[in-house]
């Protein structure tokens, strides 16, 4: 049977990891939280001091990387443990890295490969139109920006601005590769009210309704 793909695209903070998370342990299957692949390249460039600008130059990273993953999330490049701290730290760069086509076009291979294996979840920007087009399920996800704030500003310890969100989806949604898009065919859904278990409540019953639930089990 082919796998199926669910995938969960997203503006920042608008909870497509809390909801990728809590579906893949409620489903049963496993999920991958794609944002940490290219923070993993923009944590290697800072390492190695290289032009986070130049496309060669983070190409190279993104050709020879290799992630280790657990339960979604990124746990080792290239073998060396690295934390979500560590991940988290290069936010300021990572928007400009992920522009780069060559990066994408390497980390778009982890992705499919990832998907060739079983079910699963995954979590981005660009996965139910780049990526995986042909999704079986795809979820795009709004939230007011005043909440998405107050919910990145408790994630990260610090004030975070309403200005610095929407810029972010500005330039995801502008990028010339792979732009951050909402699928003709996605099921949309506001998460400014409603809790992470009543959001996998209402998946759930749409997978159900479109025949997917009992292909998953």
């Amino acid at each position: 049977m082919e796998p199926i793909i669910i995938t969960i695209d997203g503006g920042a903070a608008t909870g497509t990891s809390s909801l990728a998370g809590a579906l893949s342990e409620h489903l049963g299957i496993p999920y991958m939280n794609t944002g940490e692949l290219y923070r993993g390249v923009a944590f290697l460039a800072r390492q190695e001091g290289l032009d986070i600008d130049s496309e060669g130059e983070m190409e190279g990273i993104a050709e020879r990387i290799h992630f280790d993953f657990f339960d979604g999330k990124v746990i080792a490049l290239n073998g060396k443990p690295v934390s979500e701290k560590d991940l988290r730290s290069v936010g300021d760069i990572v928007t400009r890295v992920s522009h780069h086509s060559g990066v994408r076009k390497h980390i778009r291979g982890w992705q499919l490969r990832f998907g060739e294996t079983s079910h699963c979840v995954l979590e981005g920007r660009d996965l139910g139109t780049s990526v995986f087009p042909n999704a079986a399920f795809k979820i795009f996800l709004t939230c007011d920006d005043t909440e998405r704030a107050r919910r990145r500003s408790n994630h990260e310890g610090r004030i975070v601005t309403i200005q610095e969100l929407v810029k972010r989806d500005r330039e995801d949604a502008e990028r010339d590769h792979s732009p951050m898009i909402c699928p003709d065919d996605a099921h949309c859904f506001d998460t400014t009210s409603p809790s992470t278990p009543e959001l996998v409540s209402m998946v759930e019953q749409l997978l159900m309704e479109t025949g997917i639930w009992a292909r998953l089990n």
